[in-house]
Parts: C-alpha cells; sequence; structure tokens
C-alpha cells in the first residue's frame, strides 16, 4: 500500500510521501487519543454532574422560604433527578474506562486490571462509596434514591453576629431499602437509619477522581507518544506548504479511489488537556461544602 500526507480538500496541495509504518504509527495515535478524549470527556460529564447537584441545594438553600407540600415535593423531584443523573455518570464512567484504556495504553490488559484494582481499592475504603454503588442499583432496578428533602436553618455567630445560615439535606431512609430484597446486605448492616445524599455524593467522587488519577497515570506516556507522532507529521507537512495543516490526513492513494485513513491534528487533544487542567484531583471534597455565609462583624452588646 501507499500513503501520503496530504489536505482533504479538493483544490491543489502539497503531496508528502511516507512509509507504511509511519501510516500505521498515525492512525495508533489517533485511536490512542481518541480513547484519552472519551476518557476526560466521560470524567467531565460524572463531574458536572456533581456541580449542578451541589448548586441546585445552595440555589434551593438560598431560595428558601416558607414553602408548601407541594413546594416540597418538587424540590424532591428535583433532587432525585440530580441524584440519578450523577448515579448514571459514575456507572457510565466505571463501564467505559476499561474499554478506552485498552484502546490507549501500552499494554491493555495491564491497564484494565490496574483500574480494576484502584475501582476496588475506593470500593474497600469508603462506606460511602459502597453505598452510592449499592444506591445507584436499587434506582435502576426498584425505586427512587431521595425519601426526604429537609431545610436546616441554625444560628451561628455570636450576639450581634450571629445569623441565620440554612442548608438542604436530601435523606435516603434504610428502612426503604430494607424493603427491597436484593439490596446489599452488607451495607444495610454498616448503614445508618438515614444517610444525607449530598454528602455522600461528596465522598464518592473523591473516591471516582482518585480512580481516575491512576487512569490519567496509565495513559500519560502513550499520550505523549500519540502527541509526539502527530507533532511530527504536522512539521513534516508545515515545512512544504508555508505552515498551513488545516485538513491535514493520512490519504490512501494504493487503489483506485484516493481514501482518506486517519485525520492528523491536535485541536481536539486540545481540548482534551483544558479537560485535565479544569477536573484536578478532588481531595479532601467530603469535608468540604460551597456556602454563602456572610462575614457580619461582632459587636458587643
Amino acid at each position: 500500500m501507499s500513503y501520503i500526507l496530504r489536505l482533504d480538500v479538493i483544490d491543489w496541495a502539497p503531496e508528502v510521501p511516507i512509509t507504511d509504518d509511519e501510516a500505521l504509527e498515525a492512525h495508533k495515535a489517533y485511536k490512542a487519543l481518541h480513547a484519552a478524549f472519551a476518557l476526560e470527556e466521560t470524567y467531565d460529564l460524572l463531574v458536572s454532574n456533581f456541580l449542578e447537584l451541589d448548586q441546585d441545594a445552595l440555589c434551593a438553600a438560598s431560595n428558601y422560604v416558607d414553602r408548601t407540600y407541594e413546594e416540597f415535593f418538587e424540590e424532591r423531584v428535583r433532587a432525585n433527578r440530580r441524584i440519578v443523573n450523577l448515579l448514571t455518570a459514575a456507572r457510565l464512567y466505571l463501564d467505559h474506562a476499561p474499554q478506552r484504556l485498552s484502546e490507549c495504553a501500552s499494554n491493555p490488559e495491564d491497564a484494565k486490571g490496574e483500574f480494576k484494582k484502584a475501582a476496588a481499592s475506593q470500593f474497600d475504603s469508603r462506606f460511602s462509596y459502597r453505598f452510592m454503588e449499592a444506591l445507584r442499583n436499587h434506582v435502576q432496578h426498584s425505586s427512587l434514591a431521595v425519601h426526604v428533602v429537609r431545610y436546616n436553618t441554625q444560628r451561628t455567630g455570636m450576639k450581634a453576629a450571629s445569623i441565620y445560615e440554612t442548608r438542604l439535606s436530601m435523606i435516603s431512609k434504610r428502612e426503604f431499602f430494607e424493603e427491597n430484597k436484593k439490596f446489599g446486605i452488607k451495607i444495610l448492616a454498616e448503614m445508618p437509619a438515614t444517610v444525607e445524599l449530598l454528602q455522600a455524593s461528596r465522598e464518592y467522587l473523591e473516591g471516582l477522581s482518585a480512580v481516575h488519577d491512576k487512569t490519567r497515570e496509565i495513559i500519560n506516556t502513550p499520550t505523549l507518544k500519540a502527541r509526539g507522532v502527530f507533532q511530527r507529521l504536522v512539521q513534516i507537512y508545515a515545512s512544504v506548504n508555508e505552515g498551513e495543516t488545516l485538513g491535514l490526513s493520512v490519504i490512501d492513494i494504493s487503489g483506485n479511489e484516493r481514501k482518506k485513513v486517519t485525520p492528523v491534528f491536535l485541536d481536539w487533544d486540545d481540548v482534551r488537556l483544558k479537560l485535565v487542567a479544569r477536573n484536578t484531583t478532588l481531595t479532601k471534597l467530603g469535608s468540604r461544602v460551597a456556602a454563602s455565609r456572610l462575614d457580619i462583624p461582632w459587636k458587643p452588646d
């Protein structure tokens, strides 16, 4: 077979012959970067769903007034929707990641094994991780997750500086899970009477973030190598086309018709790197919470 580098355009453009090995290397690089992008995109979906859950709760608390039963019900519906979205995004990430790893890691089987080990470690070390995994199965096959939404208002500060803080809690009750015979017996045994789902979600996402850190570690070398392959081909073509490389592709010219085999560009992988920078490691997420507390100086009586 014969391959060239050329802009994928109708007009005339320079053509640079490349070897079969270079064409194959470019194809492998594309697959690796495509898989790495999918990993980051799926993880970004997970983080975004968590942020929407957290922001909804903060917004509900800031808008709190004496509410009717119907308004409380609507809040519970919204909370259930957000929790379901988060659980679905988490399952999507955990299901997709091993396959994506096999497409970009140097040793696919070892990579999948390391990912499985990292996920198992978080499962074993965190009750919230185990609970949220069991909750996803419960939501999928039995019933919804949020049984009660509750507004908690408390006085904070000292004397004249005291203010009232309101927060929204999303509660799961063990008694409802006991009705589901397929709910994990071990999870029920360690579960308190109620679980606050915002807190559990934070701790769950912290665990998933640790898993994703391992994923990034596994694919770091292969993706750097893949970027290097594309950078070299782009530089080669840029040198003969006055720097213009938009639409650059590896094209098979061995048959009667020219066929584009692999697009060669890094714009989309630059987006992946921006996602990596945006979604940094979420450490101690379980001990952090957003608040809009007023900083009122204390005035003695």
